[in-house]
């Protein structure tokens, strides 16, 4: 049997979000969905997820903030970057600086294939399998 994962998904797009929901969850994984950087970040101090998956542009706090926010509270719980447009020069910076000091980080641009976001997010969580297990032997 497959491990299962809590996945957070931080998105203010609706369709997003339900297709990110429905298909990890065909996956057998747990998945809690917020639409803003601040119910994320509730969210996440509740009940700390194995992934987020976050927008960088949303409500409340964008996606850069909110991920400097879980390198607070577990620095290593993975996050993965979907984005549909890196404009801004200020957001995308933050974004590289943020991908360079933390290699538990990922991006991916919006639209994404089904495929590249499966492929992506189980070969985080692989990683995240391996740390989990080498926690427990310490």
């Amino acid at each position: 049997m497959a491990q299962t994962y809590r996945i957070l998904v931080a998105e203010d797009s609706g369709p997003i979000a339900g297709l990110l929901e429905s298909l990890f969850k065909r996956c057998n994984h747990t998945v809690t969905l917020c639409s803003n950087g601040l119910d994320a970040l509730d969210s996440l101090k509740k009940d700390p997820p194995d992934l987020l998956i976050t927008d960088i542009k949303m409500p409340g706090i964008d996606g850069v903030k909110l991920s400097e926010a879980v390198r607070k509270l577990d620095a290593r719980i993975p996050v993965l970057f979907i984005s549909g447009s890196l404009d801004e020069d200020d957001v995308a910076s933050r974004l590289m600086r943020e991908m360079v000091v933390n290699l538990r980080s990922g991006f991916l641009r919006k639209p994404f294939t089904i495929q590249d976001i499966v492929m992506k997010v189980e070969s985080m969580l692989r990683l995240r399998f391996v740390q989990l297990q080498e926690s427990q032997l310490e």
